[in-house]
Parts: structure tokens; sequence; C-alpha cells
């Protein structure tokens, strides 16, 4: 427990006055928005320094699983096979128009047999360093499925 990092936020959320809910989360900000959307006019104000997850439990009385995280983009291009965001330019920021905006596109990174040389596919084009496609990668992190056997269709 002594390793764990202490990147946790535990927060209260106030409406009138009044504690309608106490949390925790990595991401205080986007927490806010999230309770913004249920209760427009509530208050949310973090309580105390950054804790651990497991102290942040403690805190809120209840045990929660820490969120996945996502991984850090890179610049370099992926050589394991699989799924990757790129965000950038597929066909280099020099080319077509000055306001040309970035793009976020879903790749697959598959390698020859030996793994000498990768393909990158998306939107059913390939993506070429050589031609100048410029961005930032990130590894595909796949959501956690919901059980459908829950769901009121399910079967």
């Amino acid at each position: 427990m002594g390793s764990e990092p202490k990147d946790t936020y535990k927060y209260k959320v106030l409406l009138e006055g009044r504690i309608i809910f106490k949390g925790f989360t990595y991401d205080l900000h986007r927490r806010e928005c999230e309770h913004h959307t249920r209760w427009p006019k509530c208050k949310v104000e973090q309580v105390g320094s950054k804790v651990t997850w497991q102290e942040a439990q403690t805190w809120a009385g209840r045990q929660s699983p820490p969120p996945r995280r996502h991984p850090e983009w890179k610049d370099e291009w992926p050589t394991e096979k699989g799924l990757w965001w790129f965000y950038g330019w597929c066909f280099g920021k020099e080319g077509f128009r000055d306001d040309q905006e970035p793009e976020l596109c879903l790749v697959e990174v598959s390698g020859s047999l030996d793994n000498s040389s990768f393909t990158y596919v998306t939107n059913g084009h390939f993506l070429y360093k050589a031609e100048g496609a410029t961005g930032k990668w990130q590894e595909f992190i796949s959501p956690n499925l919901p059980n459908l056997e829950e769901a009121p269709n399910g079967r």
C-alpha cells in the first residue's frame, strides 16, 4: 500500500447546501461535469488533498475497482499487432488545406510473419510514414462490456 500513488480526489456533491453524494475519482473536472448532467445546480467540492485509491474507498465507505487508465500518447509508430488510436493527419499536415483539422482514427496494425514490417489500415486506406502521416499513437483499450442478461430485453 505504501507504493500506491496519491492520485485520487475525494469530493462531495452539494445541492442547496446539503451533501447529496460523496465520491472519489482520478479526474475531478470530468466527474463534476457528469454530476452536473444529473443535478445542474449542484456544487462539487474537493475534500482534503489527494489520497490513494484504497484510502478514498475507506473514506467513502464503499469498494470500487480503479478505472483503467488510458496509456500516454506516443510519437513512435506501433510495432505491436492490434488496434491503435491515431490522432493527427493521415495524409500529412502539409498538403490539402492550411485549416485541415487533425482526425482521430482507429487503426488496425498487422505485421508480417516475422514481424519485421507492419501495415497500418484505417477507414479503408493505408497510413504511410513516407507519405507524411503525422500524429500521435495510443494503444486501444476495449471497454468493459455490460452484462446483457440484466438488460430489459435480455434473454
